[in-house]
């Protein structure tokens, strides 16, 4: 469960509080630096003020649904690898969002050993 040497930069979105702690209480544990943002709108702006090694969000939100940060990216010419969170169990949800560019969709409640081993996958993949 080892990641791999560097100092990675983490912009994490989800609108629950609770689903953030969670994800923060893991990430903090491997040193990231973890900027928090609670819908698209806002993870979109930090993505043009700021560099980030990867986005972990959600998928169901308020307003927009986690999906359109993968759109907004790609008008921005913005290439930053996105991992999704969500409690959508439909196989849809995940083909869907595979196919606009997301490198992986795990389900909720994360499981820590998942999503580390999910993220250094996609660090060694980006080397």
């Amino acid at each position: 469960m080892a990641l791999p040497p560097g100092h990675h930069r983490i912009l994490l979105v989800d609108d629950s509080m609770f689903a953030r702690m969670q994800v923060l209480r893991i990430l903090k544990r491997y040193g990231f630096e973890i900027v928090e943002v609670d819908n698209v709108d806002k993870a979109v702006e930090k993505l043009r003020e700021q560099t980030f090694d990867i986005v972990i969000s959600d998928y169901l939100m308020p307003g927009k649904f986690g999906e359109s940060i993968l759109d907004e990216m790609h008008d921005l010419k913005i290439s930053v690898p996105v991992i999704f969170l969500t409690a959508d169990l439909q196989q849809t949800t995940e083909s869907i969002l595979m196919g606009k560019g997301a490198r992986a969709v795990l389900h909720k409640p994360v499981n820590g050993t998942d999503l580390i081993d999910t993220m250094q996958a996609v660090f060694r993949a980006d080397s």
